[in-house]
């Protein structure tokens, strides 16, 4: 997970499991207005960091080692 004070957002990885899809989620810091961002096909999201300046987003996958990062 990682947090986004100035905007108030709560970002997050969801590893998946049998039939669910891999993702990256949002949620207003008080619960409201969840959301999902990214669904993974045969990608396994490891970690997410946020630039706070840049408002982008930053993961790591495991399965084909990479980093990406939301436009």
């Amino acid at each position: 997970m990682c947090l986004d004070p100035v905007d108030g957002y709560l970002y997050w990885l969801d590893d998946g499991g049998i039939a669910v899809s891999a993702k990256v989620g949002k949620v207003s810091m008080d619960g409201s207005e969840p959301s999902i961002l990214y669904n993974f096909t045969n990608m396994h999201p490891e970690f997410i960091t946020i630039d706070i300046e840049a408002k982008q987003l930053y993961w790591s996958t495991s399965n084909e080692a990479k980093v990406l990062c939301s436009l």
